[in-house]
């Protein structure tokens, strides 16, 4: 028995105990053949191969997708990279200059 007040598969005990006041109580059988519907193995067969196929086509995507990031990571960590080595000559040039700056100071106070 099925109760479609509830929606619930029902046994001889639950429909007599919780189900006497329910209006749609059908036999089992009768659920399951008003709610199949049978389908055309061919249109089954295409509907599946159109699944199948959109489903590569999403793989394919999502292996591009992880190749893209994958250069992206790399590019990025070459940019960290060339970045730094540039922050790092412009310290080094700027500490140079500095101290050649201090050194001549260093040399006039001593010639004084």
């Amino acid at each position: 028995m099925f109760c479609e007040d509830d929606e619930k598969l029902l046994c001889h005990v639950c429909l007599l105990r919780n189900h006497k006041q329910c209006s749609q109580v059908v036999l089992l059988s009768d659920k399951v053949q008003s709610t199949t519907r049978p389908m055309d193995v061919a249109q089954m067969k295409t509907s599946i191969e159109s699944a199948m196929y959109r489903l590569e086509d999403i793989v394919k995507i999502g292996e591009q997708n992880i190749i893209s990031l994958q250069t992206s990571y790399e590019n990025v960590l070459k940019e960290i990279v060339d970045v730094r080595r540039r922050i790092n000559d412009n310290l080094e040039r700027l500490q140079h200059i500095r101290k050649r700056k201090l050194e001549e100071l260093h040399s006039q106070f001593k010639m004084i």
